[in-house]
């Protein structure tokens, strides 16, 4: 048995794992899945969310890039 690894992400990464993770799971559901191509469909997967998530930091604006952080949300109270 291989020694265990552990991994401790930071949480932007782990989204981005988890973004891979789903991305190489379409990549095994249409059967592009061969033992000599799996780094590459995992390269890609990889590179593929980061692509993703670049692009959605580049288009979506979150309540802390917008509002002041000592004032919290930017939903008005009533």
């Amino acid at each position: 048995m291989e020694n265990p690894q552990y991994l401790r992400l930071q949480p932007s990464k782990a989204v981005v794992a988890r973004m891979a993770a789903t991305i190489f799971a379409g990549f095994v559901q249409q059967g592009q899945l061969r033992e000599d191509n799996e780094g590459d469909l995992v390269e890609r997967s990889v590179v593929l969310a980061i692509k993703l998530a670049n692009r959605t930091e580049a288009l979506v604006t979150t309540d802390e890039e917008f509002t002041p952080q000592d004032t919290g949300s930017s939903f008005l109270v009533g």
